[in-house]
């Protein structure tokens, strides 16, 4: 009897280690796949999808419903990232499967409904993705706080007929939409996402072709009197003029944004950043008249508007720019000079950049005295050991001006220290700094 009674107090002891070890299993799996998630809303996919290897073999042989249904959602996100659209519909069907066998129908059953309408569309399975975006529809009339989803659906369903050419569903779609909302719409920006990665990898021709089809598609669905309109008008025009160097291209739709100004408000970003990058170009062509009719207002806008980041100083800092970039110099002195003036004292490299730019183009205009200030000054900078390159650059002009001025023996000493962190960096002499080197020992 005694050994009866110890046998079943083992079992009775194991079951129990069983389920503190099944519970204490599941509890680190729903943290690792929360953070997963945490890291597809923040966009870092390549770490969410390390946790997901990582417990994948557990997720699938698991007997705990919560945990499959967050699993699959985390695949099927990370598949449509990537593209893999066939397998990401295979995971959003397991998502769907699960929510409705166990009747929970929230917000990810929706997400699930929206994704799966998206991957079917994108691999040019039209009905089947229509079918999904209606009957999403029909589930936000059912469900609370789906005030994002109904319109995103309509919008996804809408871009299919006008892709079939279909302009009158379309329409009909379109204007279930709000356009004050148009910025919430879930998956609105997946081709605003693409057109960035472009950008990060040098494909400027392919991501102007996105922010073109961007624009035709809100100007078709909310028209072209809004702020959605206004910034991918902008995001157009940047990667004309810093990426292309089509500026006169650029000029005309930084120009068509100011011209949007009743609509878009004074204060909003898209109106001052058009104005900024307006006037830098003004500056880039040389076009004093204009700039200097500009300013006044431009300047008056920004100090009623007091926006943290578009301040004065970023203003005359853009402007001496542009007229740097285009070797006026003459016109990037006097605004680089209102730049320090306005106290302008950036982080990082960029305060120690347009010191030097300023430096140049003091050189470039026949005034080394003042070049010679201004390079000394920032040469005893500790800072700059943190920016080598630039540093590199400032030594080397220092002595270029002191050359000018006739110092030969003390230029000798900075163009060597430049070249020797030149050679550290590189391997090899700077042929620049080493032709002056040559020309002080004469």
């Amino acid at each position: 009897m005694r050994i009866m009674n110890f046998f079943k107090l083992t079992i009775l002891l194991y079951m129990i280690f069983l389920v503190v070890l099944f519970r204490g299993n599941a509890q680190t799996l729903i943290q690792m796949l929360n953070e997963s998630t945490e890291y597809i809303s923040n966009n870092e996919y390549s770490k969410a999808l390390e946790i997901i290897q990582s417990v994948e073999s557990q997720c699938l042989t698991i007997n705990n419903d919560s945990i499959k249904v967050v699993f699959n959602k985390n695949c099927g996100r990370i598949c449509f990232k990537k593209r893999d659209y066939a397998n990401a519909i295979r995971y959003l069907e397991q998502v769907l499967s699960i929510f409705e066998r166990l009747n929970q129908k929230g917000i990810d059953y929706l997400d699930a409904f929206l994704f799966l309408g998206m991957a079917n569309q994108y691999i040019g399975k039209d009905s089947i993705a229509e079918n999904y975006y209606r009957k999403g529809i029909l589930k936000t009339m059912f469900l609370n706080e789906t005030e994002n989803y109904r319109p995103s659906f309509y919008l996804h369903l809408g871009n299919l007929y006008t892709e079939k050419g279909d302009s009158i569903l379309a329409s009909a779609c379109y204007k279930q939409i709000d356009p004050q909302k148009y910025s919430l719409l879930i998956g609105v920006y997946n081709d605003e996402s693409q057109a960035l990665e472009f950008l990060k990898n040098g494909k400027f021709e392919q991501a102007l072709v996105l922010y073109d089809k961007i624009i035709a598609r809100i100007k078709q669905i909310i028209g072209i009197t809004n702020n959605e309109y206004a910034r991918a008008v902008f995001s157009k025009a940047l990667v004309l003029s810093d990426f292309l160097n089509r500026k006169e291209d650029a000029l005309s739709l930084y120009e068509e944004i100011i011209c949007m100004k009743n609509y878009i408000g004074e204060c909003s970003v898209e109106y001052l950043e058009s104005l900024c990058k307006y006037l830098q170009l003004l500056a880039y062509f040389g076009n004093e008249t204009q700039l200097k009719e500009l300013l006044p207002e431009v300047i008056l806008t920004m100090e009623t508007c007091k926006n943290q980041y578009w301040t004065l100083a970023l203003l005359y800092r853009l402007i001496g720019n542009g007229a740097f970039l285009n070797e006026r110099y003459k016109l990037a002195i006097s605004f680089y000079e209102k730049y320090i003036e306005e106290g302008g004292d950036e982080v990082g490299q960029s305060k120690f950049e347009i010191q030097n730019m300023l430096a140049v183009s003091y050189l470039h205009s026949n005034n080394p005295k003042k070049a010679l200030s201004v390079l000394k000054e920032l040469s005893h900078k500790k800072e700059l050991d943190c920016f080598l390159d630039l540093k590199v650059t400032i030594l080397h002009n220092l002595g270029r001006t002191l050359m000018l001025l006739g110092k030969k023996t003390e230029a000798l000493k900075y163009l060597i220290e430049s070249n020797n962190l030149y050679h550290q960096q590189c391997g090899k002499d700077n042929p620049r700094t080493l032709q002056y080197i040559n020309e002080c020992d004469k």
